[in-house]
């Protein structure tokens, strides 16, 4: 049985993109893409040639479409306006995940428990600080500091690049293409640079975005777990109503810091699927991502709020439907990606 080469290509914009499959390519070439001039080298090559060269692609550049003025490659985004359909994402989300169901449900699972993982790790590390069997400490600037900065700089090590793979996977079930077990982890291999500093950046600014209301509560909270310890329990009853007090009190404080976190975390819901999809380093797919989404902003917040409302239902169902809404909203989120990135209908 003959073995299938793998390529690399140059795209339009002078970046190399590779390897990709023979089967990758004609789809390309089919999709209009690639053409003929397009240079491409193979595993074997020492050289770069034209794509129209090569003996296995003549086939399909004779029954390909006419290339555009420009052609159009994977390193190429359209700047073009676009109109995005949420509950058609969703719609389109929900048709690949049911056809999918084994492949996305088994990613789902790998994936939530290597997140679980991660966060375990930090509440272990958290409870190995001294004075982590004291209530109120726990509550101090001290030990939220430290359990903040692992949130931002050690969980996005496994996050950033994994998250980046789902998404990959999914494009690449969107797309009808080969899909992999390894696709999964395909952030760790091609991005995890770029992928881990899109997810410690947007970790770090939605953080910074909530310091007033953790200082707020914080603040009200730590005398009362302190009471507590020293309470007898026919007294609970008490402190537990200023704690819900407090809570009711830093309710407004909390809705004000959801607003910019929201703003900044909508505007940047592409930038790892880009990472993925298109190679590009952290800066450049913030910069995209923020540029394309203000385009199309209230329809990419309702399309979050959908997938949110989505991972809430299965967080109620004892916490294993979000083996099946997670995939199933990041199903509907790339479907919205494609159609702003790619303008395909959903």
């Amino acid at each position: 049985m003959k073995l299938m080469a793998n390529y690399t290509i140059i795209g339009g914009d002078g970046k190399e993109y590779g390897p990709v499959t023979e089967i990758e390519i004609r789809q390309w070439i089919a999709e209009g893409r690639l053409n003929a001039a397009t240079q491409a080298k193979s595993e074997s090559d020492s050289e770069w040639r034209s794509l129209g060269i090569f003996p296995e692609f003549a086939a399909a550049f004779s029954i390909a479409p006419a290339a555009p003025a420009v052609a159009e490659d994977p390193g190429v985004l359209n700047e073009g306006d676009c109109e995005l359909d949420v509950f058609g994402s969703i719609s389109r989300g929900w048709e690949i995940f049911k056809n999918n169901l084994g492949t996305l449900v088994g990613a789902g699972v790998v994936y939530l428990a290597m997140l679980i993982a991660i966060y375990f790790a930090v509440s272990v590390i958290t409870k190995l600080m001294p004075g982590s069997s004291d209530p109120a400490q726990m509550m101090s600037w001290s030990h939220q500091s430290v359990n903040m900065l692992l949130q931002i700089f050690l969980v996005p090590l496994v996050q950033g690049p994994l998250t980046a793979g789902f998404y990959f996977l999914i494009l690449k079930v969107i797309r009808e293409q080969t899909v992999g077990v390894g696709d999964l982890f395909a952030g760790f291999q091609s991005c995890f640079a770029p992928a881990y500093l899109v997810m410690m950046l947007t970790t770090l600014v939605t953080s910074l975005c909530f310091l007033p209301f953790n200082w707020f509560c914080n603040s009200k909270l730590a005398p009362v777990l302190e009471q507590m310890q020293h309470t007898q329990p026919d007294q609970m009853k008490d402190l537990f109503r200023q704690m819900f007090e407090i809570f009711l009190n830093s309710s407004p404080v909390f809705f004000l810091c959801c607003l910019p976190a929201i703003f900044f975390a909508v505007n940047w819901i592409f930038a790892l699927p880009l990472v993925a999809d298109r190679q590009m380093d952290a800066g450049a797919a913030l910069k995209t991502s923020w540029k394309q989404v203000l385009r199309h902003w209230w329809q990419i917040f309702g399309l979050v709020v959908l997938v949110g409302l989505l991972n809430v239902a299965g967080l109620l169902l004892c916490c294993v439907g979000l083996l099946f809404t997670i995939p199933l909203g990041m199903a509907a989120t790339m479907v919205a990606y494609e159609v702003i990135f790619t303008r395909k209908k959903a």
